[in-house]
């Protein structure tokens, strides 16, 4: 088999880890290549200085060279600085991170991923930042992660579906994966925001409660049944904020 060589290229890392003695095993996002699984030679064996760190909050264009399923890295470059986030949207990122990491195979590129993975990127470090309430969430950030999940579901093809009747305010509605968006006895989403949501748009608490339903809905389809352990650990760090206050 012979050995393809990729340059230049814009990409960020998803996830990095223990590979042999010195090595790094990285898993990369890129628009043109897709996930790509790339061996740091000798990453671990070099001074931070020396090696550039290798930051899951970076953006990057890199250089690599493979023959079979995993590449060898060649260059990385680091374009700007690392996005400064802190608090639960570290998290967030992580979240974002693993949900790329299960539901992307590797060399099946997604240039539309890649664009949303910066924009979620791009607008945590903008978006403002009010202090985390105790077994709250962070009310400035959510739009931008629903956004996140629709985009991904649009660009692998689960576009969700259905169409609200109406905007009877006292009518509830649901969303399962089979029948899309329907009246339900019992239901919790509202029209206006379920409407909202199956548009794309999350610029309401009621949209971003649409969004998180309907993703949650077809998130199997992305992942399997095994749950994401970020969420999980967000609801560990809430907790924790509580007993304290």
């Amino acid at each position: 088999m012979s050995a393809d060589r990729v340059q230049d290229v814009p990409a960020y890392i998803l996830q990095k880890r223990p590979y042999r003695e010195t090595s790094l095993l990285l898993e990369a996002l890129t628009p043109e290549h897709g996930r790509v699984g790339l061996i740091a030679r000798g990453a671990r064996g070099q001074s931070k200085r020396r090696s550039g760190g290798i930051d899951l909050l970076q953006r990057y264009r890199m250089q690599w060279h493979r023959r079979g399923e995993l590449g060898t890295l060649q260059s990385i470059e680091a374009e700007g600085s690392p996005h400064p986030l802190v608090g639960e949207r570290v998290l967030w990122v992580w979240y974002a991170n693993e949900l790329l990491l299960r539901a992307l195979a590797r060399d099946d590129p997604h240039a539309p991923v890649f664009d949303a993975y910066e924009a979620l990127l791009a607008g945590l470090v903008r978006a403002p930042r009010a202090a985390e309430q105790a077994g709250g969430g962070d009310a400035a950030a959510e739009p931008l992660l629903r956004h996140f999940e629709w985009s991904l579901l649009c660009a692998l093809g689960y576009q969700p579906q259905g169409v609200v009747p109406g905007s009877d305010a006292a009518q509830g509605y649901a969303y399962d994966a089979e029948q899309g968006a329907h009246a339900a006895a019992g239901g919790r989403l509202s029209a206006t925001g379920l409407r909202d949501a199956l548009q794309g748009r999350f610029d309401t608490p009621a949209a971003c409660a649409a969004g998180r339903a309907v993703f949650r809905a077809h998130l199997p389809e992305l992942i399997g049944n095994q749950p994401l352990r970020t969420p999980a650990m967000l609801r560990r760090l809430r907790a924790n904020r509580t007993e304290l206050s």
